[in-house]
């Protein structure tokens, strides 16, 4: 009996990884969003939300504060 199933972790358009995160099996990271360096990631993201180490989602919709930038 094999105890290990393979899970597919999806990672969608324009998503952004930072460096040593870490993302556990069977998450879906959203289109645009943003995974800051050292994170771990243990539930899905929504697209365009930026998500920083030690939190939950740390804020803003990513696509907000470009449009302010712009």
């Amino acid at each position: 009996r094999n105890l290990w199933e393979p899970v597919p972790t999806l990672v969608k358009r324009n998503a952004k990884i930072g460096a040593n995160a870490t993302i556990l099996a069977g998450v879906i990271i959203g289109e645009g969003a943003v995974v800051g360096m050292g994170a771990t990631v243990t539930q899905d993201i929504p697209g365009g939300e930026l998500w920083l180490n030690r939190c939950t989602q740390c804020g803003w919709p990513v696509h907000a504060q470009f449009k302010r930038l712009a």
